[in-house]
């Protein structure tokens, strides 16, 4: 299941909203720590339902409360663990299971449970999570989130958080020294290592010839024999094509040939290779770089090549494949298996590769070849518009590619039929997929049929290719709407790729042998480069044009490259920061605009003291800070390997860093259960709240306790036209010193990247019907009809769905459960639902539904969190859409909530009652109106409760009451609005209540710091009165 994408939001924003529901997972008892959970003395059987999708063990349920996580067994609790005292939540979804590592007694000890759905469990446990620490409960919530494997959730894992595979024997976490590291780093980038431009890969062009001719050729510029007199005549170049071509060496082939012009003058098997050093100087000016070969029988020859990084990639794939089982070459990064994995019971050696399907079957499933052998049978060719209009395109056989055939199944890992949303028709396509092991990585790639592949046609067809080294991580299950059965998503750094398998089975076998591939690419970088065009905001460099968009940045293997943009569109780099070099990244927002903040190391010691803060804006931060994420993660892989040719008797200094010496303490933020998310879809009023930002306030203190007298304060003697309004267009959010990412929103409009709908829907809107007096939903906002506010109810019905809600708000914040029920006949599906938030000025993020399709009957839950960020008499509209028989339906409904939800009553006593609003009596600061009661007689009877439960208001008793004709009290307004120190703004409210009961009349007198909340609470209030 996955969350919809959520808009920009202020750190100082960011989700604090707790659920106060309980929620019940079936599970299975898998591990535990000794004396974790009680020995079972009268275990049960496991019901069919749920042993057909857990299997049999100990069966338990587990429990996600408003502060703990329970296990519970035959009704009776077995372990109880507060959010604060949980460490770890450890997830790996290929088995759909959990570790939860908590702090017991002073030691760490952990259970490992089995769900029938653990992509839910991640979602709902971020949501609680991180509504608690918004909450500010008083609990330390210092857990984070880690990942096995290439697996994720429907957000994408923050750096560092996920285990991947270890290729080496050495342990992981350790790496080179800081300035080591940054050398290599520059030596790559300024020489055999430089980017290819964007889309220009070598890479991929080795690779196709690896997949169409089973090996790669090189154009040698000069070779010799050592120790011979042509050695000393390396500067010449030859007057002749020469070539190095590299294979596998199967198939009674030779594994290196060199030929001059026609003339071959040397040909090996891998057997003969004795051994074999590269020679990269490239970054120094040198000319002479190549490989240094030793061959059994022929002596050591130097190859001088002018593509010395990709010859080394291509000789480590076949050396290592034709050597294993023995040990990979050390420092090499191709051709090598995974040594362990990490699971959630620890690090294991890793299990036997999954077997892929070398057999080729067409897309209705008759058999076309199968362990290397052609059939005759009849196999039909997918059908085409053109095709079916064709006569005799049912042929029988197919003539394989004889220069295919013989390495076809060396280079193929697995086949079959997959489906594929399509371009322009947006209809979902089979296509042929085959997943190839080539020298230069895993590659998938699909074809209209299977006869276009290589093995039966002689040109490169290939319609798509997924380079795997690119792949930051997988969701088991898709995270889009509207996809078939059996969906997964393919996520890399450019964008994501969803398929779909013929069955179950199908789908686990092609995410088994593509993670598989994924984890063998851990080392195995792009050669090419991402660009993106940004606008310096902050640059403390001053080597850039500063408000305009004549900078990029350009992502790479090494590091990221600080370019000026020409008038000819020429890039010119100014600087380069190797990937050493960044402290800390940030995502920010303000006022609907998105950027990146980049703080780098200035001195080559690494001190945190001597940095540069940069800030660019782009609308595409959040896949710049992706593409940087996921490039770290890639380097830190290679200098692991790289410890492999060093001494294993250096120093813990040099051997033993961890990845927290690469700014890994402050990536991203401090919270561990934000994750980046998608694009931003921001206006002027309604924001959708971010799942992953780090906004203007980063790394700001948390707020201290604040008196609550200080909420009353304002500056001395103020004029109207003096009372500073933080609520206004132009504080909400205050700005820093400089409004640095100022300039026109329009240009950061993106797309939300929800599927149209194939038809326009029937449209039902009663909002404006809702709030002109419908029962339910005053019952529901105010509780106009009871006299006390709901927290729960019905709020709509029709013939097709009913919807309730239950509502809760603490502070500033709001946490509303919108359950949508099936009363159709039929199923519906394509279940979603989405807040307009109008003028509100609600900041809101909606999780995903517990279910898109609803048999009858059935009902779904939707969690949305909501935060007040200023006083409003505006009504966010519900938008519930589904599909019912096929046909597409969206209700707009009035949300029952209102401003004065976001009140909390302030205990005052009468003397300082009385001397806080002789304070707030400067002009500009009171409102008072006078009107007829219209929900009840105007006495304190009536009025007293309606001010406690309503409004929230705490009446003072002991102030002069008039005879009982008036009412004093206090409230304070809760915003998620900071000002300049980074704290949240309360808003102290006085009132005072004159009632006249002969008249049947109020004057209400309401007195605040900021007049916009004076007038907007007497007008609140005036309305339930």
């Amino acid at each position: 299941m996955g969350n919809r994408t959520s808009t920009a939001r202020d750190e100082a924003a960011a989700a604090q909203s707790i659920g106060h529901f309980d929620h019940n997972y079936d599970a299975i008892l898998i591990d535990q720590s000794a004396g974790m959970v009680e020995a079972c003395t009268d275990r049960k059987p496991v019901p069919a339902a749920v042993q057909r999708v857990l299997g049999d063990g100990r069966y338990v349920e587990l429990v996600m409360k408003f502060d703990t996580v329970q296990l519970v067994e035959n009704q009776k609790t077995l372990l109880t663990i507060p959010y604060s005292g949980v460490k770890t939540l450890e997830w790996d979804h290929s088995c759909s299971s959990v570790k939860i590592t908590a702090n017991t007694a002073g030691e760490e000890s952990f259970v490992v449970v089995k769900v029938g759905n653990s992509l839910e469990l991640e979602n709902e446990a971020k949501l609680r999570i991180r509504g608690l620490s918004r909450q500010g409960s008083g609990q330390q919530l210092n857990l984070t989130f880690a990942y096995c494997g290439t697996y994720a959730g429907p957000t994408k894992p923050k750096p560092f958080q996920r285990k991947r595979a270890n290729l080496s024997t050495r342990p992981q976490g350790k790496l080179p020294p800081l300035a080591l590291m940054r050398d290599l780093a520059i030596a790559r980038h300024t020489g055999s290592g430089a980017p290819t431009r964007a889309n220009g890969s070598k890479r991929i062009v080795h690779a196709l010839q690896h997949i169409h001719t089973g090996g790669n050729t090189f154009t040698v510029l000069h070779a010799y024999q050592k120790g011979t007199a042509a050695e000393h005549q390396q500067g010449e170049l030859h007057e002749y094509e020469s070539k190095l071509a590299l294979s596998c060496g199967t198939h009674a082939q030779p594994g290196l040939v060199y030929v001059e012009g026609q003339q071959v003058k040397l040909s090996h098997g891998w057997d003969d290779v004795q051994g074999w050093v590269v020679h990269d100087k490239v970054h120094a000016g040198e000319m002479n770089s190549g490989v240094e070969i030793t061959f059994r029988g022929s002596g050591t020859w130097f190859f001088i090549v002018l593509d010395v990084l990709h010859l080394k990639d291509a000789i480590e794939h076949f050396w290592n494949r034709h050597r294993a089982p023995q040990p990979p070459k050390p420092q090499s990064t191709h051709g090598r298996d995974i040594v362990t994995v990490t699971t959630l019971h620890g690090e294991i050696k890793a299990p036997p590769k999954p077997v892929g399907d070398l057999e080729i079957t067409d897309e209705v499933g008759t058999l076309v070849r199968s362990s290397g052998t052609a059939h005759g049978g009849v196999a039909k060719r997918k059908s085409t518009i053109i095709g079916s209009m064709v006569k005799g395109k049912k042929p029988t056989g197919w003539q394989e590619n004889e220069r295919v055939r013989k390495h076809w199944d060396s280079v193929v890992v697995h086949q079959g039929w997959l489906l594929k949303k399509g371009g322009l028709a947006k209809s979902w396509i089979k296509r042929y997929a085959v997943l190839y092991r080539t020298a230069m990585g895993h590659f998938l790639c699909y074809y209209a049929d299977f006869a276009k592949s290589p093995l039966y046609h002689e040109e490169e067809r290939e319609r798509r290719i997924i380079d795997l080294c690119k792949v930051t991580f997988v969701r088991p299950v898709s995270n889009h709407d509207d996809v078939p059965p059996n969906s997964f998503d393919i996520c890399t750094i450019e964008r994501e790729w969803t398929l779909s398998a013929e069955s179950k089975a199908s789908m686990q076998r092609w995410l088994q042998i593509v993670t598989r591939a994924i984890d063998e690419d851990t080392a195995i970088v792009p050669d090419d480069e991402l660009v993106f065009t940004v606008k310096p905001r902050v640059d403390p460099s001053q080597q850039l044009v500063k408000n305009e968009y004549s900078t990029a940045l350009k992502v790479s293997a090494s590091g990221v490259s600080v370019c000026a943009v020409t008038a000819a569109d020429e890039l010119v780099e100014r600087f380069f920061w190797c990937y050493t070099d960044f402290f800390k990244w940030s995502i920010l927002h303000h006022s609907g605009k998105t950027g990146l903040q980049v703080s780098v190391f200035t001195s080559a010691d690494f001190d945190v003291k001597d940095r540069h803060e940069f800030l660019f804006r782009t609308r595409d931060a959040v896949k710049l800070a992706t593409a940087i994420e996921f490039y770290i993660e890639k380097f830190m892989s290679i200098m692991h390997l790289y410890l492999e040719g060093t001494d294993s008797s250096g120093t813990s200094q040099e051997l033993n860093m961890g990845a927290s010496e690469m700014a890994t303490n402050n990536l991203l933020g401090e919270d561990d259960m934000l994750a980046l998310g998608g694009e931003d879809d921001d206006d002027a009023t309604g924001t959708k709240i971010t799942q992953e930002d780090q906004l203007v306030a980063v790394n700001q203190p948390a707020s201290p306790t604040q008196g609550i007298l200080d909420l009353f304060t304002v500056p001395s003697a103020p004029s109207s036209a003096q009372v500073n309004d933080p609520f206004a267009p132009g504080a909400l959010p205050p700005k820093p010193p400089t409004d640095v990412l100022a300039d026109d929103v329009s240009a950061l409009s993106m797309e939300t990247g929800f599927p149209p709908q194939s038809a326009a829907p029937v449209r039902s809107d009663v909002v404006e019907e809702m709030t002109l007096g419908d029962a339910k939903f005053d019952a529901l906002a105010v509780g106009a009809a009871e006299g006390a506010n709901r927290m729960k109810g019905v709020l709509y019905e029709d013939p097709h769905v009913a919807v309730a809600i239950e509502h809760d708000y603490r502070g500033s914040e709001g946490r509303v459960t919108v359950r949508v029920a099936n009363k159709c006949s039929t199923p519906i599906d394509s279940l979603r639902s989405d807040l307009d938030a109008g003028e509100t000025g609600l900041r809101y993020e909606f999780g995903a539904p517990s279910s898109t399709s609803l048999q009858p009957g059935q009902a779904a839950a939707q969690l949305l969190m909501l935060e007040c960020m200023k006083p409003f008499d505006a009504v966010a509209a519900l938008v519930v859409s589904f599909r019912s028989q096929g046909v597409p339906y969206e209700v707009r409904l009035a949300l029952p909530c209102v401003f004065t939800k976001f009140l909390e009553p302030v205990q005052l006593s009468p003397n300082v009652f009385v001397q806080r609003w002789a304070t707030l009596g400067a002009p500009g600061l009171e409102h008072m109106v006078t009107f007829a009661a219209t929900a009840g007689p105007a006495t304190a009877a009536f009025a007293k409760p309606r001010l406690n439960d309503l409004v929230r208001v705490a009446v003072v008793d002991g102030v002069d009451d008039g005879g009982g004709s008036i009412l004093s009290g206090a409230t304070a307004l809760r915003t998620g609005t900071v000002n300049a120190g980074g704290e949240k703004i309360s808003v102290g409210c006085l009132i005072r209540l004159e009632m006249n009961e002969a008249a049947g009349a109020f004057r209400l007198t309401v007195r605040t710091a900021v007049p916009h909340v004076s007038t907007a609470l007497a007008e609140a209030i005036q309305k339930l009165l």
